[in-house]
């Protein structure tokens, strides 16, 4: 549900941007007042305050400039010289903007008798910066040696961009002196966006969905009409954009000379039911960008007619693309994209899943998105394909029959120190032999009540039955010692269930508490089944952070969906060959260095597979619930299907609907 939400305020900001630009027609009006007290004080509202912009101009050494204050003071400290003597225009601008509404611009200067007067171009953007309009144009600030506030009103919805041009000055501006003036601050005033809550979000989506409100489609709420007799604005097109439009295009692009192969006079101005909209289109993004006319033509476009026209034309393509959408009828039927069914079933059956990764990936579309329409049809065999990765996540959330038998394995440090030391083979060290500088930088197992140990290196391992569940007894001060980039390889034989979770508990610590030193555990499964035929995998997703002390060891969790990783496809033979055994890894990663580097400690490793952390496990319960008539299968299974698609389908399910699955 969030995602289609998502979807349909992307598809539908582009419109609004429409709207937008049509609704409130650049303003070249603008206020200046100058003197030592002003009537519009610096606002306290600011929506560009600590708002960072971009510049073409680095400033001079030693200036300070720290726009949108907030605060309007006018000590030495607040005057900032925005450009240096001669050079370029300086181009501030303001991006990410989240503006509900914009109501005025505020622009504080100071001239003083060495500088020239404030002169420069204020524009805005709707579609974060793709396109400018002017706002206005040739802001002059006349007085010299006074403060002067320039005041741009305006009427806005949904501003992304401000830019702000401050042009050179040249010789016709003040012949005497060529510095800028000082900036003081800027201002924007207006209504900021204010993110939507979730239920806001869902409210908004419903109120804006043809399909969830059918009968509101075609109503006047939004000012369009759906009517199929609804006409094109064609009185204004032939009163003032015409004429702009043959007085400015026509010596290029008319009956004696067409550049590109292009015609504007003989463009249909009925763009909702004439077929020129695609070049409609094209006229109004190289309106928008300033391309046409170039600069190098002997025809000119005034601001005002440029303006006019991308107001228009934003305008009767809205109603056009609005009026095609009502007349196709409903929505678009498009499956999901693979991410959005992963995070779906994620959702729903309240379990981790990555069958997303077992689908081919979607195409994206020209603007680069993956969830269009057009792109995401499905045959049939994508819907069986869809349909066996749900009945496989719907495995994963719920069980069937008793509580299964685990296989489980457990790796005793204590017991390991015995073994080695009954064993007439095995050196043993001293903690106070010269050789431990060597042995103590490789693995090696050490009782530290002692202070003996002996090399070590991990081996078989065979499932137990008699696991004391619960609690991890105390340590015995015998431990393993895995230095950087060391890894344990146990060797699981072939009894790990094909799948479930398996779940890997140690209990570890650091060897010492430097915190420029840092490690993890790393885990794997391998196998080597030939000569010519192995495989080594990385199966955690993240390495985990080893944080406890010798005093307070840390009990890590690492778990797997067995079914999600590469296993031996021999495991199940009669035969001894190809070899059948699985291997686990754990690897110490560290950026451990010295005399003395950072070492992993461990002194208990338990196995477990499948392991449930209760029976049955949440995600069953969550679908299959309690009820008094649980004894009671068509009634109960009505109860389940009834709450199941209420969640799936985001909407009660009728009687009708749930029998079909009954």
């Amino acid at each position: 549900m969030l995602s289609d939400i998502r979807l349909k305020f992307f598809l539908l900001m582009p419109y609004l941007s429409l709207v937008a630009f049509a609704a409130s027609p650049p303003s070249s009006e603008f206020i200046v007042s100058s003197g030592s007290s002003f009537k519009a004080q610096a606002a306290k509202d600011d929506l560009l305050a600590g708002v960072p912009f971009e510049s073409n101009l680095d400033l001079a050494a030693g200036d300070l400039f720290k726009l949108t204050d907030g605060l309007g003071s006018k000590t030495n400290t607040a005057f900032r010289t925005f450009a240096r003597d001669s050079t370029e225009d300086w181009v501030i601008t303001f991006s990410n903007l989240k503006i509900l509404e914009l109501k005025e611009i505020r622009v504080f200067s100071w001239n003083v008798d060495i500088r020239s007067q404030q002169d420069f171009d204020l524009a805005y953007s709707m579609n974060r910066g793709k396109t400018f309009l002017p706002l206005a144009k040739r802001i002059l600030a006349p007085e010299n040696g006074a403060c002067n506030l320039t005041r741009v009103p305006c009427s806005l919805s949904k501003v992304t961009d401000l830019r702000f041009v401050f042009r050179n000055p040249r010789d016709d501006v003040n012949p005497k002196n060529t510095h800028h003036s000082s900036l003081l601050e800027i201002d924007a005033i207006g209504t900021s966006l204010v993110p939507l809550t979730l239920a806001e979000a869902k409210d908004a989506g419903r109120a804006n969905s043809a399909l969830l409100s059918a009968h509101e489609v075609g109503g006047s709420k939004d000012g369009f009409l759906p009517e199929k007799s609804v006409q094109a604005n064609l009185s204004v097109f032939h009163s003032s954009i015409r004429p702009a439009l043959e007085q400015s295009c026509l010596p290029c692009h008319g009956p004696k000379k067409q550049k590109g192969k292009f015609r504007i006079d003989t463009l249909n101005p009925d763009l909702l039911k004439g077929g020129d909209k695609n070049w409609w289109l094209e006229v109004m993004d190289v309106l928008s960008n300033g391309e046409m006319p170039p600069d190098d033509a002997q025809v000119e476009l005034s601001d005002e007619n440029r303006s006019d026209t991308i107001a228009w034309l934003a305008l009767e393509l809205q109603r056009a693309s609005r009026i095609a959408r009502i007349e196709k009828g409903g929505s678009s039927f498009r499956r999901l994209t693979r991410y959005e069914y992963n995070y779906a079933l994620e959702d729903l059956l309240g379990v981790p899943l990555s069958i997303g990764e077992t689908l081919p990936p979607e195409t994206a579309s020209e603007d680069g998105f993956k969830n269009s329409s057009e792109l995401l049809q499905m045959s049939p065999m994508q819907f069986q394909i869809y349909r066996q990765m749900g009945l496989k996540a719907l495995k994963r959330a719920t069980v069937i029959g008793e509580l299964p038998e685990p296989v489980t394995y457990l790796v005793s440090m204590e017991e390991e120190f015995e073994k080695q030391a009954a064993n007439p083979k095995t050196k043993l060290f001293d903690v106070r032999d010269k050789s431990y500088e060597k042995i103590r930088k490789s693995m090696h197992l050490f009782n530290s009540r002692t202070g003996r140990g002996t090399p070590y290196k991990a081996g078989k391992l065979k499932p137990i039955s008699d696991v004391v569940t619960g609690p991890s007894p105390p340590g015995s001060g015998v431990f393993m010692s895995l230095p950087r980039s060391n890894e344990l390889k146990w060797n699981l034989d072939r009894f790990l269930p094909d799948d479930g979770v398996m779940r890997v508990s140690i209990r570890a610590w650091r060897s010492s508490d430097n915190p420029d030193e840092d490690a993890s555990l790393r885990f794997g499964l391998s196998a080597h089944t030939s000569n010519n035929a192995n495989f080594s995998n990385i199966i955690s997703d993240r390495d985990i952070p080893v944080t406890g002390t010798v005093k307070n060891p840390q009990i890590i969790h690492f778990e797997v969906y067995l079914e999600d990783i590469q296993r031996n496809p021999f495991r199940k033979l009669a035969t001894t060959f190809p070899r059948r055994d699985e291997f686990l890894h754990i690897k110490n990663i560290s950026n451990a260095h010295g005399k003395e580097p950072l070492q992993v400690h461990l002194d208990r490793i338990e196995i477990t597979a499948p392991f449930y952390a209760q029976w049955p496990p949440a995600t069953h319960k969550r679908i299959f619930f309690d009820s008094k008539d649980k004894t009671n299968e068509k009634k109960y299974g009505g109860e389940v299907l009834s709450r199941f698609i209420k969640r799936a389908w985001g909407r009660p399910a009728s009687s009708v609907e749930i029998d079909r699955f009954m």
